[in-house]
């Protein structure tokens, strides 16, 4: 089990520092553009500047339930990155601090 829980942290992690690196560039983006449209939603944000995740965004569409995605693309891009940087960064320290104790 404990395996497990630091693999798990440290893959939660390693998606952590990814989305903390998306965020990073949507804000880049979002500057290079004057801040004209800081809440462009993360399904523009992808379809406009990030198209090496397109196909993830397609087997999303493809596998996850309509609604969730339709949501989560409506999302300014900022806040979809930012959080899920966030909550994975949490999720991490708990499984990691965890696997460790054990």
């Amino acid at each position: 089990m404990r395996k497990l829980l630091l693999f798990i942290g440290f893959v939660l992690a390693v998606g952590a520092a990814g989305n903390l690196g998306l965020f990073g560039y949507s804000a880049w983006v979002i500057h290079q553009g004057g801040w004209a449209d800081p809440w462009v939603s993360m399904g523009d944000m992808v379809a406009e500047h990030m198209p090496f995740l397109n196909g993830l965004v397609s087997w999303a569409f493809a596998y996850l339930p309509a609604n969730l995605m339709e949501w989560a693309s409506g999302l300014p891009a900022l806040v979809y990155f930012g959080g899920r940087a966030v909550l994975a960064w949490v999720l991490a320290s708990i499984s990691l601090g965890v696997g460790k104790r054990l």
